[in-house]
This record gives C-alpha cells, sequence and structure tokens, in this order.
C-alpha cells in the first residue's frame, strides 16, 4: 500500500500497557475506532515470534472490533535519556530495539513505522553526517521490510533539515 495515496479511517494510538490491554480497546471499539497506531511494544511483545501470547492477544481483541493496526510507533528502553535516535551514545541500541519492533510489525502485516527522531543536529555539526547516513540505513531496512518510515523531528529550523 502506498502511504501517499492511502486514506485511513478514524483512528487512534494505543499505548500498551503492562497491566493489559482489553478495556481501553474495549472503548476504542465502542467508539467506533476503526486503526490504530501501536504504541510502547515490550519484550513481552517481542520474544516468542508468532507464538507470543501477549501479542496473539492484542491482534484477536483489535480484530474482534475490527480494528486494524496500521503502524507502529517505535518505542525505547531508557526513556528517561529522551526522545528519538539522534544521541549517539544511544543510537546503536535504539536501533537494534527499533529493528525488532519493525520485524513485528512486518510478522503482523504493519506496513508503516513512526517515531521521533528527536533533535537534528546542526548541518555543521560532524554529528550531522553520521546521523543522515544512520538515518537513511533505518529507511532502507524499512523499505526491505516493506515497510514506509514516518518520523517526527524536535522542533526545528529548516535550515536544519533542508540537506536530507
Amino acid at each position: 500500500m502506498n502511504a501517499a495515496s492511502a486514506l485511513l479511517p478514524v483512528g487512534t494510538m494505543l499505548r500498551l500497557r503492562p497491566e493489559g490491554n482489553t478495556e481501553y480497546i474495549d472503548f476504542m471499539g465502542s467508539c467506533g475506532m476503526e486503526c490504530c497506531q501501536v504504541c510502547r511494544l515490550s519484550e513481552d511483545y517481542l520474544n516468542g515470534g508468532s507464538e507470543n501470547s501477549k501479542s496473539q492477544e492484542l491482534l484477536e481483541c483489535l480484530a474482534k472490533y475490527s480494528i486494524r493496526p496500521v503502524s507502529v510507533f517505535l518505542c525505547y528502553k531508557n526513556r528517561s535519556a529522551g526522545n528519538g535516535l539522534v544521541t549517539p551514545e544511544l543510537r546503536t541500541g535504539r536501533f537494534t530495539f527499533a529493528f525488532r519492533q519493525m520485524l513485528w510489525a512486518k510478522r503482523n502485516g504493519i506496513p508503516w513505522i513512526a517515531c521521533h527522531a528527536g533533535v537534528f543536529p546542526k548541518p555543521d555539526c560532524p554529528e550531522y553526517r553520521c546521523f543522515v547516513n544512520d538515518m537513511q540505513e533505518f529507511a532502507d531496512f524499512a523499505a526491505d521490510l516493506g515497510q514506509s518510515f514516518l518520523f517526527e523531528t524536535g522542533p526545528e529550523t529548516l535550515q536544519n533539515i533542508e540537506h536530507l
């Protein structure tokens, strides 16, 4: 499906909770939601492949109301260290965890991957080119999986992003 030509019905973000999601999904169904963006995929969902009971439970609950998960909004371990993929010290670990979430999405037919990339380094900063190259690899990985990669940044000026 081409992201630019697809029209999505009304949906919402589904922030997965450790204590369970059934009550919120029931509410989404009663409101007539038809799609959702899944957020906060934890190890409980990522481990175990297609036999994972947490994933099966989630997808069955969504299917009960014909709510289609259309995107995964990437989350990261150690969120207290800030949002996004920008921090060089955290990038490798965050990319690895993000790739696992993308594979989960692929297994479950979810075509869009979204994330908060963080505030881009300034173009004259040595880290800028490295970040742009890493983001390109990230987008290439999504494309290899047949997914579209969508990202938010942090307040950015046009000068910071015009070279992408």
